[in-house]
């Protein structure tokens, strides 16, 4: 169960990272439902400032279809080059744009608390425990549609934090000769880093 806020936290911005490769629309469930109930979930909790939900990971091994229906409720889609590592650095790169006291909710599928989310708890951040999907089961299945109307918003953290909006420049981005460039550049980089390493 989330903890109930301190004033301050209540009207901070929140800020949801949703790792949807490794934590997917549950089966059978509508995704345009998902962003809906964090919000109720949320606000139910007592955080009322302002919130953006993101969904975070390597978005070209996610089904276009779902990636629609999310984001056609205000779900920002960002499209990184690994998923935790570069998750890692979106996450990073928010906290340097809000300062504590925001709220911090990270959904995938490690049981344990990165070590950044501890980090940035010892800096002042209320890091918000991830719904158990019994708690939104129900109302996934209740909850009524609401799509926003509002084009996609999304980000490429491939190219240099690419912005843009709509689906069908997402889609097109990710399959451009730009983009293939750079996810061929970043692995090579990626690879010799390791190198490095080992």
């Amino acid at each position: 169960m989330m903890k109930k806020p301190t004033k301050e936290e209540a009207a901070a911005v929140t800020s949801v990272f949703w790792d949807i490769k490794r934590c997917p629309v549950p089966t059978g469930c509508d995704a345009r439902l998902v962003g809906p109930c964090i919000k109720r979930a949320l606000k139910n909790n007592g955080y009322f400032g302002p919130l953006t939900i993101s969904v975070v990971g390597i978005l070209s091994e996610v089904p276009d279809d779902v990636l629609r229906l999310v984001s056609s409720t205000g779900i920002v889609l960002n499209h990184v080059a690994t998923d935790y590592l570069h998750v890692a650095d979106a996450i990073c790169e928010w906290a340097e744009r809000y300062p504590p006291p925001a709220n911090l909710m990270v959904i995938s599928d490690n049981k344990d608390p990165p070590s950044l989310l501890r980090i940035l708890e010892k800096d002042g951040y209320n890091i918000l425990e991830p719904f158990q999907f019994s708690e939104l089961e129900g109302a996934l299945e209740e909850d009524k549609c609401s799509e926003t109307g509002d084009s996609a918003s999304w980000v490429c953290s491939i190219c240099e934090y690419l912005p843009g909006q709509g689906f069908e420049k997402f889609t097109n981005h990710l399959s451009s000769q730009k983009h293939a460039q750079k996810v061929i550049k970043r692995t090579d980089l990626l690879y010799q880093y390791i190198f490095v390493l080992v």
